[in-house]
């Protein structure tokens, strides 16, 4: 009745939500980042599941993706909060583990590795000379981060990192390997820069479906 169309009215709207999802998600990302920072700095964790995600351009992202799912109607906005909740749980479980491949340093046993910086531990344990993962009950006593009862005999005697190591145990763990898998603390942009375009991207393509909807119905 106003002589504006499907598409000019789907910009506009679109337009100022995104632009208000944006803001108000980079004003919470400035604050959250402010408010994790000394604890990031204390303790290396601003890589880790939990911190990553509402840390600098990311909570951008999200929110940018958020507003692009928006409707009116309540069955909508459940859908939408669903499909929001779910691609967030797929991307942190399953995609993000792998925008770049990890690394893994392998050490003998009694040689310690603690990557440095805010690294993203993904993985780490141990093997014997067979190439098998070894594991044991939590609760027993462990050395090198592995249950004694899982080392030879002649360690039995071990208590911590290395105390009672004998020489008999030292030629005894010949062959045993650690290894640790992380994501260096190097890629933390690279992975903040990944992520935001992951869901920039999503919100691109919600929008551009919505639109061409819209369009055809116009014409």
């Amino acid at each position: 009745m106003q002589g504006i169309t499907r598409a000019r009215w789907l910009a506009v709207k679109a337009g100022w939500l995104l632009l208000a999802a944006a803001l108000w998600g980079g004003v919470l990302a400035a604050l959250t980042t402010w408010w994790a920072s000394p604890t990031n700095a204390e303790h290396g964790s601003e890589f880790y599941p939990g911190r990553f995600d509402v840390l600098y351009l990311v909570p951008v992202a999200y929110a940018v993706f958020a507003g692009a799912l928006i409707r009116r109607t309540v069955p909508a906005m459940a859908v939408t909060l669903g499909g929001f909740i779910a691609a967030r749980v797929a991307v942190t479980l399953w995609v993000r583990p792998h925008y770049l491949g990890a690394v893994t340093v392998t050490r003998n046993l009694t040689a310690l590795f603690q990557p440095s910086g805010s690294f993203w531990l993904i993985h780490q344990g141990a093997r014997n000379p067979a190439g098998q993962l070894m594991a044991g009950a939590q609760d027993q006593p462990a050395a090198f981060g592995v249950p004694v009862s899982s080392l030879p005999r002649a360690c039995a005697g071990l208590a911590g990192p290395a105390g009672g190591m004998t020489s008999s145990c030292r030629a005894a763990l010949t062959g045993f390997r650690s290894f640790v898998t992380y994501q260096p603390a190097s890629r933390f942009w690279a992975f903040q820069g990944i992520e935001t375009g992951v869901f920039v991207i999503l919100a691109a393509i919600l929008l551009t479906v919505t639109a061409v909807m819209l369009i055809r119905r116009d014409a």
